[in-house]
């Protein structure tokens, strides 16, 4: 290899890499993309961009988390529901993944395996959402004295006495 051989590998390298739509084919482009539209609050854009760079690392937990929450800022929650879905697959859910698989299940009618969920081990949420949750699920399904319970039981917890 002669002494010009690295110059002319990286001029070609680069050339090849400013040709237009080259980035936008690998992860970096369309990840670079997702996070400085999702720093302007162009959650439509970001979304986008992270579908793109979905396709390359489909697992990856954090990809997913940041997939899912722009699809929210978005406003399509259904897309946002099917991410949950694999970041749960992944091994990797959290509140925010069961919260929406519980708006799902309310939203579908389904009070008393949002009832479950909500009441599991694995709904990680402050005490204040977990009980006006559980009411509101327990109103879903017709049951008024046990939504007056959650309700009822908010307003003995000394902690919340801050909300009223």
């Amino acid at each position: 290899m002669t002494k010009r051989a690295p110059l002319i590998l990286s001029l070609a390298l680069a050339g090849a890499l400013s040709a237009p739509g080259v980035l936008a084919q690998t992860f970096a482009g369309p990840y670079l993309a997702a996070t400085q539209a999702d720093m302007r609050n162009d959650y439509v854009e970001a979304s986008r961009y992270y579908a793109l760079a979905l396709i390359e690392a489909f697992k990856d937990p954090e990809l997913l988390q940041r997939a899912m929450v722009t699809q929210l800022g978005a406003g399509d929650y259904d897309t946002a529901l099917v991410i949950a879905r694999q970041i749960d697959g992944v091994g990797a859910g959290n509140s925010l993944t069961n919260l929406l698989r519980f708006g799902d299940q309310i939203s579908r009618g389904r009070f008393e395996e949002a009832q479950a969920l909500i009441s599991s081990e694995e709904m990680d949420i402050n005490v204040l959402l977990k009980g006006l949750l559980q009411g509101w699920a327990a109103v879903g399904q017709g049951d008024y004295a046990r939504a007056e319970a959650a309700f009822d039981a908010l307003q003995a917890n000394e902690s919340l006495l801050i909300y009223g």
